[in-house]
C-alpha cells in the first residue's frame, strides 16, 4: 500500500510540474529558434515519413546466421553411446533415451506387447523397489520419470533438479535394466488400453487414423494398432512382457543423452556407476514384413451420426531417409502443412467454402510412413470437398509452384530452425535422434544449405514422384447421406462398420 501511495504522490507531482510549465508559456509550445525548422518544414516530411504504412510481406531482413550447439559425443566401454550437454542456466538435469525397439518386432497375435511393455516398464515397480515405493520417491523429490515403446522404437526420460539427481538416476537406472512387471499394474493397465479402445470410436479423428492405416499398410505392423486391441491384450502375458523388455533393452541398443546443470566428469562418473556393469548383447531382430502396397483409388465410408463429414485422402508416403525430404517436406509445405498460407486452406476453404478446416500433412517413419490431406466440411458438400482436394493434388504436380509461394515457404522453414533448439534438452534429443534414424552427424549443421539448396523444379519433381491423386484412398466418416453425393464410379467402394 506504501508503494501505491508513493506512486501516486509522484504522478500528481509530475502534473503539477507540466501544468506550471503550460502557464509559463502562455499554454502553447515554445517556437522553434530556427523558422526553418517549423512543423511546417522538415520536420513534417520525418512525420509523413513515420506514418507510411509497410507491407509486412516487402519487408526484408538480413539473412539468419545461427551457429547450432553440439553435445559431446561419448562411448561407453558396453557401447552405450553418451551426449553430454552442460548448461548452467537452471538447476535441472534433464535425460532422455532412445532404444532400438518397437511395435514393427511384436507378433501381430500380441499386437499391444510393446506399447503395454513400454509403459508398464515405468509403472510396475523394479526388482529393488514396489511400484508404490517408486512414485512415492520420485513424487516426494518432484522428478518426472517416463517410458514408451513406439512403433520404431523405445524412450525413456528422467527430469530432476540437478541437486536431486543423486537419489533419481539410480532409481531410472533400475527402471531401464531391472523392471519387476507386477501383476496388478500389467492387469491395471490392459484395463486402460482396452477402455481407451472402447472410447476411441467417439473421436473422428482416431477413427480415421485407426481405419486409414488398415486400409493402407495390409498386414504390415504399421497396419495395426500401437495399442493393441481388447483380444490381442488379453493373451499377453507377464511372462511376454519380460521377455520383450530382455531381448532388446541392452546398452549396445541405446542412446542416451544428458542436458542441463552437471559437470562433465562427474556425469560419466556417474553414468558409469549405474550403467557401467550392463552387459553388452548382440540382438538378433525379427524380419519385418515387407509392405506391400497397391496403390489404387478406392472409396472407403464410415456411416456414423455426425453433424459434419471427416475425411482423410491420401496413400503411402516415404521413410525418414529420402533422399528427397527437403523437397517433399517444402512442397507439402505449401501444399497444406502451412495453415492459412497454404494452398489447400486458399482454395478449400477460403475461396471455395467447403471446408472448416483443411490440410496436409507427411509422416517420416523408419519405414514409408501416410501422406494425407484432411478436411471436415458439411455431408452434402463430402464429394466436392474431396473432389477440390483432388484437384489441389493434381495442380502441385502439373505446374511449378509460384516465385511467392516458394519464398514463403522456404522462408517460414528457415526462420523456423532456430527454434528447434529452444531448450537444452531438445539439442540432446535432436542429436539422439539424428543417430537413431542413420542421419548424418552433421545434418543439422547442412539443414538450411539443403533448404536453400531446393529449387521450385526440385518441389515439382517431388510431387509427380509421391503424389498420386489416382491412386489415393478418400476415407470418408460420416452420414449416409455424405456418401450419396459421391459418383458411383469413383472409385473402389468400402463400407466400413464401427464396433460397439
Amino acid at each position: 500500500m506504501k508503494i501505491i501511495r508513493s506512486m501516486k504522490l509522484c504522478l500528481m507531482a509530475s502534473v503539477v510540474v507540466l501544468a506550471l510549465a503550460s502557464c509559463s508559456s502562455g499554454g502553447k509550445p515554445p517556437l522553434p529558434e530556427n523558422p526553418e525548422d517549423s512543423v511546417m518544414g522538415e520536420t513534417e516530411a520525418e512525420a509523413a515519413g513515420a506514418r507510411e504504412v509497410v507491407d509486412p510481406r516487402k519487408m526484408s531482413f538480413a539473412e539468419l546466421v545461427y551457429d547450432v550447439p553440439e553435445p559431446e559425443r561419448v562411448e561407453m566401454a558396453n557401447g552405450m553411446v553418451v551426449y553430454l550437454y552442460e548448461d548452467r542456466l537452471l538447476p535441472i538435469v534433464s535425460i532422455y533415451s532412445v532404444i532400438h525397439t518397437g511395435q514393427v518386432y511384436e507378433p501381430a497375435e500380441k499386437a499391444g506387447l510393446a506399447a503395454l511393455t513400454g509403459s508398464v516398464m515405468r509403472t510396475g515397480g523394479t526388482e529393488k523397489m514396489s511400484s508404490r515405493e517408486v512414485d512415492e520417491k520420485l513424487e516426494f523429490i518432484a522428478a518426472r520419470c517416463g517410458t514408451n515403446i513406439f512403433r520404431d522404437g523405445g524412450t525413456a526420460s528422467l527430469t530432476v533438479l540437478s541437486k536431486d539427481l543423486d537419489e533419481a538416476l539410480p532409481v531410472f537406472a533400475d527402471i531401464l535394466r531391472r523392471p519387476a512387471f507386477e501383476q496388478a499394474r500389467i492387469d491395471l493397465q490392459k484395463q486402460q488400453l482396452i477402455e481407451q479402445f472402447r472410447r476411441e470410436n467417439d473421436d473422428p479423428f482416431s477413427i480415421l487414423g485407426r481405419e486409414f492405416r488398415r486400409l493402407t499398410y495390409g498386414s504390415h505392423p504399421y497396419s495395426r494398432r500401437l495399442s493393441g486391441y481388447p483380444e490381442t491384450l488379453e493373451k499377453i502375458t507377464r511372462k511376454d512382457l519380460v521377455g520383450f523388455h530382455e531381448k532388446y533393452y541392452h546398452p549396445n541398443n541405446m542412446i542416451l543423452g544428458v542436458a542441463g546443470d552437471f559437470s562433465r566428469d562427474e556425469m560419466i562418473e556417474k553414468l558409469q556407476k549405474y550403467f557401467g556393469d550392463w552387459k553388452n548383447v548382440e540382438t538378433k531382430y525379427p524380419e519385418v514384413p515387407e509392405m506391400e502396397y497397391d496403390p489404387k483409388k478406392q472409396l472407403a465410408f464410415v456411416p456414423k451420426d455426425l453433424t459434419q463429414s471427416n475425411i482423410f485422402i491420401g496413400h503411402v508416403g516415404v521413410d525418414r531417409l529420402n533422399p528427397d525430404y527437403f523437397s517433399i517436406m517444402l512442397m507439402n509445405y505449401i501444399l497444406g502443412a502451412s495453415g492459412f498460407n497454404s494452398r489447400l486452406m486458399e482454395n478449400v476453404r477460403t475461396k471455395s467454402g467447403l471446408a472448416y478446416s483443411v490440410g496436409s500433412f507427411m509422416q517420416y517413419s523408419k519405414y514409408p510412413g501416410m501422406f494425407i490431406c484432411y478436411c471436415s466440411t458439411k455431408s452434402e458438400s463430402s464429394h466436392d470437398a474431396a473432389k477440390k482436394i483432388l484437384d489441389e493434388l493434381r495442380r502441385i504436380r502439373d505446374k511449378e509452384v509460384t516465385d511467392e509461394e516458394f519464398k514463403r515457404a522456404r522462408d517460414a522453414i528457415r526462420n523456423q530452425f532456430v527454434f528447434k533448439f529452444d531448450q537444452s534438452y531438445e539439442i540432446v534429443i535432436r542429436y539422439l535422434n539424428l543417430e537413431y534414424e542413420g542421419l548424418p552427424r552433421d545434418y543439422l549443421q547442412n539443414y538450411l544449405k539443403n533448404v536453400d539448396a531446393v529449387t521450385k523444379k526440385d518441389i515439382l519433381n517431388a510431387a509427380k514422384k509421391y503424389i498420386h491423386p489416382e491412386k489415393s484412398t478418400v476415407l470418408v466418416l460420416g452420414k449416409e447421406e455424405a456418401l450419396e453425393v459421391f459418383p458411383k464410379d469413383f472409385g473402389e467402394f468400402e463400407v466400413i462398420a464401427l464396433e460397439e
